[in-house]
């Protein structure tokens, strides 16, 4: 047995001391001293200066124009999550009060110093490595500035109003309405400016969720304000346009963003999978949510959540001049097919077993982090698992993390990542690992924190890598307040292109966004969104993309149904159950729905389709159908789908009490 075989990997429960002396190895992470101390103490820019410039951030701090451009990225996407976090909170509360504390929110959150929506756009020219024209940064900047003003204006009257439904206070309300609203139509174009579209994408996503939710108000106010139903039932008609336009402007460009990048080699990879990341963080999560704002399809407050899955950038060496993802390394496809998983049902991290493996001889200690298995529990409470990289059991120690204890989820990883030059041409011959990982770890629903530490022996310099996504309201994420948790994590030993003899090991991690709920559970006074992930069943491919970053469930022949479970509410409530499904294929898809023991046939009209491919499917590629029946889950939680005819394709089961 080797000397450390049981020395190296530390679970900290209790982390108000420390329990180990190694975690005081590495003093470049803040934290590793006194894991309970708060990270909210600590802002970015502060521990990007406590750091030297072996420590990545935002990605490798080398591929950014400055560290200044780093940090404008790291805000940028500090602001996606706020902003998309506000607004699944907010869809939560009581309808008719929805805006009154949204609009303030956003307001706090997109105009305090400096400016978001300047760091928005520097976000987008360091991922397609373009600058915007200085006029159209400036005219954009300038009118969303203005937008401030006439906005917390609105806000102020709005309340007012609220406060006192007087004529008094409901005449200048409309006439700030108007204001706002003609803002909207005269600027909107302004944050579409052609050739520039992609660049300003993030901003334009953030002006068109404050112009539907003016929109909105209209809806749900109008009538109290005195609107007659004709100019009620116009401005519906722009709401329900507007959700469609914008939806579609945010889904087109980010693809069209996407087909700028190279498809190469491993930097590429890297390029293109921080567009996609950041790019979901400051789109595509606000985007997806446009259609919640139609009143009449959501009448009442609705429970939703994010099941898309993100990554950070791959934990490898970059220094040295011998970064990883240099051109005589992996390829752009391997990467892809092999870094994040292929589209599939969620599932929930339970436990993983990592092997130990080692650069070059065996005459130093130059241990590393060999494969893994990846144990993950299914929707259906089955186990799964997934094996990488080199699981021999000879090569020790092994070691196994539990993270069904105490509720663990992890939110912030610091990893040491090393590489080995050997011969006389490193970049042929040079050898990739990582020695050491340390999860930082929610307990007992994000009341306490933990750690949870593999570390082998390597006398190799080691890179201090940390990979984690701000928090709600914070940009260091800690036990209390992450946005997101860890879902997956990938290592596979990439292939040298053909006559180099190195070898290269990657870790990979996968996030998931904490609003995703993990026992479906439905609310009596709310409309419940559940997406059609969430569930299991079905055959090889029946979970596709979608175009907001989640995916899509395709429903197979009966013999080979989809099902999904939910939990009740404590009180015995009753609900319909809608569906939201997209056209991929055109034509009537028929399918069956049990509940309660019983079949119902449900037709879904996909007549109009253009038969984009599902990651490019446009809202109006959507649709609704009720389920015929009373839905009653404290009877029988579960509900079964087979088709009858066609392909029927589901985004979303929804539940109306």
């Amino acid at each position: 047995m080797n000397s450390y075989q049981n020395k190296n990997e530390y679970e900290i429960l209790d982390t108000s001391r420390n329990n180990s002396n190694m975690s005081t190895r590495n003093p470049r992470y803040p934290l590793a001293n006194d894991p309970q101390a708060s990270m909210q103490n600590t802002s970015y820019k502060e521990w990007l200066n406590m750091c030297d410039s072996n420590t990545q951030f935002v990605g490798d701090i080398s591929t950014y124009s400055s560290p200044e451009a780093a940090l404008s990225a790291r805000d940028a996407v500090f602001t996606g999550i706020n902003v998309a976090g506000s607004i699944l909170s907010y869809f939560g509360v009581p309808f008719a009060s929805f805006s009154f504390g949204l609009i303030g929110k956003l307001l706090g959150i997109l105009w305090p110093g400096p400016d978001p929506f300047a760091a928005l756009i520097v976000l987008v020219e360091e991922l397609i490595k373009r600058e915007i024209d200085t006029l159209v940064r400036r005219g954009a900047l300038d009118a969303l500035g203005g937008l401030q003003e006439i906005l917390d204006e609105y806000r102020t009257k709005l309340n007012t109003w609220r406060d006192s439904k007087t004529d008094d206070n409901l005449k200048p309300l409309l006439a700030q309405h108007k204001i706002v609203e003609n803002f909207f139509t005269f600027n909107m174009v302004r944050f579409r400016s052609p050739e520039y579209e992609i660049l300003l994408l993030p901003v334009y996503a953030q002006a068109a969720n404050m112009h539907l939710i003016l929109l909105r108000d209209y809806d749900v106010f109008g009538a109290e304000w005195g609107v007659g139903p004709d100019q009620i039932r116009v401005n519906y008609k722009k709401l329900k346009d507007k959700i469609r336009e914008y939806k579609d402007h945010c889904v087109t460009v980010y693809n069209q963003g996407l087909n700028l990048f190279n498809r190469s080699t491993a930097q590429d990879w890297v390029s293109f999978n921080r567009f996609r990341t950041d790019m979901t963080l400051t789109v595509l999560d606000i985007a997806t949510l446009f259609p919640n704002y139609d009143p009449r399809i959501y009448p009442s407050a609705v429970k939703t959540e994010l099941t898309r899955e993100i990554y950070t950038d791959p934990v490898g060496n970059t220094a040295r001049g011998l970064p990883w993802y240099n051109p005589n390394n992996t390829t752009f496809a391997t990467m892809e097919n092999n870094a994040r998983r292929r589209p599939s049902f969620t599932t929930w991290l339970n436990r993983v077993r990592i092997f130990t493996g080692h650069l070059g001889n065996f005459s130093a200690a130059r241990n590393v982090w060999g494969g893994h298995e990846l144990f993950e529990r299914q929707n259906n409470g089955s186990e799964i698992m997934h094996r990488f990289g080199n699981t021999d059991t000879s090569n020790v120690p092994v070691r196994d993390w539990n993270f069904t204890n105490q509720n663990r989820t992890v939110f912030s990883i610091l990893s040491n990542a090393h590489v080995l030059s050997v011969g006389t041409q490193p970049f042929r011959e040079s050898q990739y690992g990582v020695s050491r990982v340390d999860m930082h770890t929610a307990l007992d629903g994000n009341i306490f924190g933990g750690q949870l530490i593999y570390e082998v022996p390597n006398v190799l310099p080691p890179q201090a890598i940390v990979s984690e996504l701000p928090g709600e309201n914070q940009e260091r994420p800690d036990a209390r307040n992450h946005s997101h948790i860890l879902s997956y994590i990938s290592n596979f030993n990439a292939q040298r292109v053909s006559g180099f003899s190195g070898y290269v090991s990657l870790l990979t991690y996968g996030w998931t966004h904490t609003s995703m709920d993990r026992n479906n559970r439905l609310e009596r006074d709310r409309i419940t969104q559940i997406d059609a992930v969430k569930g299991w069943g079905g055959v090889t491919g029946s979970v596709i993309p979608g175009p907001t970053g989640g995916n899509l469930v395709t429903i197979p022949p009966s013999s080979f149904n989809v099902f999904l479970r939910v939990q009740p509410p404590q009180v015995q409530t009753d609900y319909r159950i809608r569906l939201r499904f997209a056209c991929v294929w055109p034509g009537t898809h028929s399918m069956w729905v049990n509940h309660g023991g019983i079949s119902h046939p449900v037709q879904l009209l996909c007549n109009n389709t253009s038969g984009r491919p599902s990651n490019n499917l446009l809202e109006s590629d959507f649709g609704y159908v009720v389920v015929p029946g009373t839905f009653s889950p404290s009877i029988d939680p579960e509900i079964r789908f087979s088709a009858i005819s066609g392909t029927p394709v589901l985004d979303q089961i929804e539940f109306i009490p």
